[in-house]
């Protein structure tokens, strides 16, 4: 549910034109109605003739299936009612066309609900719509503190962090806290996500840097579940935005989604069909973070709000308060100050949205990716046009973006960029591996745990226990049937251990040089899924996620413990961090 490379975007020029799969619903006016000039485009740049052109279907088309998505829906916006829908391949394994009304999850796209409920709900409190009792303040704004509104559940290791962090640092990613996304179990709420923070560690001082973290936008979903009138986040989002703009479809409930008939089935990035990837029982746990199912139909009447600063034109209802709207809209956090591409400027995120600049227009968007789905919703404030693109194959944000930037590109009039074409060149680099190890690989098995994290219990492959013997099965199993993006080979050492997560089943600890391992969070299919039986395993991304250093005894024999460093974000940079436990996001000793 994150911001990925800005570097792999994907784009293909000099298409011929043929038959597609467009759909275009008949109650919506084409967009940028009007006469147009022989360039299709006003004097100002703008386009004024049809964007989901066969040109582009014929382009979005090549890319998906180059890049092995299943099923695409596209909505592009501007105010005024003025709505293009498109649709290409298919929602279900018995070939049922994707269309406008299927619904798809949205990920971290939901971010920006959330962001916008928050300053809703605190405009209710300053003009007194809600009487509410909030514990020991007197006012709610974005400086409230965190421990004032949670005060018998938020707690931090650092204790200037769990006293100054407020509710914009958690909601702007700057509260120091890195990715602790495997800490969550698959039977947690909301509130165990909270109660669970003062165990994890942070890996920067607040403010300092920006850290991408979903249980921070967990932690909002349950403020507003303990102030809102209803006492529950979905109850209030629908209340304030879905119900007032029309979005009958949209919805929090997979269950909801699939008895309306609408719910696409997803797919990995591989093309293996996979399952929804959570339950109605976590809808309380994820809805702030990436819970939203939706449409491109529901997200194009949330787009016109956005590109109306948060006015129903419709209606002219405010549906986001403009005070609420401008803060959650600002750059708050530096992302990325030092872009790699020309036609990017840096990169600064606000609360739910990131901001930037694209050849020189003013870009503001968000990307979400859980497994099977991936999505974007972008909006250009200064230009007067949006666009949201839903995927049900999870892990293409790169050709996600890159449609959505040649989109942009014909809109704004601006010469096309011609991207890499071939989706290889943009994988991940692997590790290069080294058998070399100072000690035997059964010294690594066994029991460890972290508070935050639990227990995991490693085998080695001479490991003999029934635990081990199951484990080891399981694995040789997918192994077997499948051809894995990683690792490159399967002679590379390995442990593997059964860890029930909210996003994973299991984890393979590939080795790497002496005492450093890779970490593959992943989820095995010993049977199969729908129609294809073969075993198969996912991970996302096909890309390590961050790796482990084990730690020896004074003697070099016995092993203490092992460190875990997420990607990119360690307590190192935190200045008084020396070794391995002390410079990890997560210790885990050896029990």
């Amino acid at each position: 549910m994150s911001l990925k490379r800005w570097n792999i975007l994907l784009l293909v020029s000099s298409l011929s034109v043929c038959a597609t799969c467009l759909s275009i619903s008949s109650n919506q006016s084409p967009l940028f109605q009007g006469h147009s000039n022989a360039t299709g485009l006003e004097n100002d740049g703008i386009q004024v003739g049809k964007v989901i052109s066969d040109e582009l279907s014929t382009f979005v088309k090549r890319m998906t299936e180059m890049w092995e998505v299943k099923g695409t829906t596209i909505a592009v916006v501007r105010p005024g009612g003025e709505i293009e829908f498109g649709s290409w391949g298919i929602k279900s394994e018995d070939g049922e066309k994707m269309t406008p009304e299927t619904l798809l999850n949205i990920a971290s796209c939901s971010k920006a609900f959330l962001a916008s409920t928050m300053g809703i709900l605190m405009h209710d409190f300053q003009r007194g719509r809600n009487q509410t009792s909030l514990p020991t303040v007197n006012s709610f704004s974005w400086s409230t503190k965190v421990k004032d509104v949670l005060p018998d559940e938020w707690e931090l290791q650092d204790c200037w962090a769990n006293e100054k962090v407020d509710i914009l640092d958690i909601l702007s990613h700057r509260s120091g806290m890195p990715r602790h996304d495997g800490s969550n179990g698959p039977k947690d709420t909301a509130r165990d996500v909270v109660k669970r923070l003062k165990y994890l560690r942070p890996a920067y001082e607040p403010r300092q840097k920006f850290a991408y973290n979903n249980q921070m936008f967990v932690t909002g979903a349950h403020i507003i579940s303990k102030y809102s009138p209803m006492h529950n986040y979905p109850d209030f989002v629908k209340e304030r935005i879905f119900t007032p703009l029309g979005m009958k479809s949209t919805t929090f409930s997979p269950k909801a989604a699939s008895d309306g008939g609408n719910l696409t089935q997803s797919w990995t990035a591989h093309s293996r069909r996979i399952p929804f990837a959570y339950s109605d029982s976590s809808v309380d746990m994820i809805a702030g973070a990436g819970g939203i199912i939706t449409n491109v139909v529901d997200l194009s009447r949330w787009i016109q709000v956005l590109l109306n600063k948060g006015v129903d034109p419709i209606s002219n209802e405010t549906i986001i308060p403009r005070p609420v709207f401008n803060i959650v809209t600002t750059a708050h956090t530096l992302m990325n100050g030092n872009p790699r591409l020309q036609e990017s400027s840096i990169v600064a995120y606000g609360m739910g949205w990131w901001r930037r600049s694209f050849k020189g227009h003013e870009m503001i968007q968000h990307t979400g990716g859980i497994p099977g789905f991936s999505s974007s919703v972008c909006f250009f404030p200064n230009d007067g046009f949006g666009i949201a693109i839903l995927m049900n194959s999870g892990d293409k944000e790169a050709v996600n973006e890159a449609i959505q930037l040649r989109i942009a590109e014909d809109v704004l009039g601006l010469e096309r960029t011609r991207r890499a074409e071939n989706p290889k060149t943009a994988q991940p680099k692997q590790p290069t591996y080294n058998a070399s190890s100072p000690v035997p690989f059964i010294a690594y098995a066994g029991t460890y745990r972290n508070p935050g994290y639990g227990s995991v219990t490693f085998c080695a492959p001479s490991s003999t226990s029934e635990y081990c013997s199951d484990v080891l099965d399981a694995f040789k199993v997918v192994d077997n049937a499948q051809s894995a993006p990683l690792p490159p080979d399967s002679t590379v050492p390995q442990l593997y251990a059964k860890w029930e997560r909210f996003w994973s089943t299991h984890v393979r600890l590939v080795h790497v040089e002496e005492t450093t391992f890779k970490v593959a969070l992943t989820t095995l299919f010993l049977k199969g899924y729908g129609t294809n039986k073969k075993p198969f395993e996912t991970f996302e991304m096909d890309e390590y996620k961050g790796e482990v250093k084990f730690v020896l005894d004074g003697k070099g024999e016995n092993v203490e413990g092992f460190g875990f460093f997420g990607i990119g974000d360690d307590r190192r940079a935190l200045g008084d961090a020396q070794g391995i436990k002390e410079s990890s996001i997560a210790w885990f000793e050896k029990v």
